[in-house]
């Protein structure tokens, strides 16, 4: 899959899977990471250094808060 210059979401990206899928990403050529996350089992410090990067945003907040209705991403990963 092509991720080049994608906008990615990625929903539970605080948790231990969900950081390691940023940091992967980040790892690409993708031109953003939205990570959404409730914080109900992940944690901040897992994405200390993701949010080094000027491509990656976080929200405090879970897909019921209806945040990802209406957005233009390329793709999601939950």
């Amino acid at each position: 899959m092509d991720l080049n210059g994608k906008r990615i979401v990625v929903i539970g990206g605080a948790g231990l899977i969900g950081s390691h899928t940023v940091d992967a990403l980040l790892r690409t050529d993708v031109s953003e990471v939205v990570i959404y996350d409730n914080f109900a089992r992940g944690v901040r410090e897992n994405l200390v250094g993701a949010l080094t990067d000027s491509r990656a945003s976080l929200f405090d907040a879970g897909v019921s808060d209806g945040l990802c209705e209406g957005s233009s991403s390329s793709g999601v990963v939950t």
